[in-house]
């Protein structure tokens, strides 16, 4: 290109217009990029979130079988040394003595 200066040895306003929109045009570019790469990687991030969020309630719902099972076996020898008459201390019974 050929620098056109008028006598002040200023830029013409045509050069600096078409200066000024390529530059604005190449700052939208680049800014547009980057929001496109942030979504990307925001969509990601969730993705994951879900997914372990998934996981997290699968163990919820193991732990929480797990548990219902240990109770009913506890309810069941609890009942099983009652009918022997065989007294049993159980833990929370020991703590609320103390306090």
């Amino acid at each position: 290109m050929i620098a056109e200066e008028n006598a002040d040895g200023k830029w013409s306003e045509k050069k600096m217009g078409k200066e000024d929109g390529s530059r604005t045009v190449e700052c939208l570019r680049g800014r547009l990029i980057a929001e496109r790469a942030a979504s990307r990687k925001a969509k990601e991030d969730a993705q994951l979130m879900g997914n372990k969020l998934i996981e997290l309630e699968t163990k919820l719902r193991e732990e929480t079988r797990s548990r219902n099972k240990a109770e009913k076996k506890l309810n069941f020898f609890m009942k099983k040394l009652e009918s022997m008459n065989i007294s049993y201390v159980s833990d929370e019974s020991e703590h609320s003595s103390f306090t």
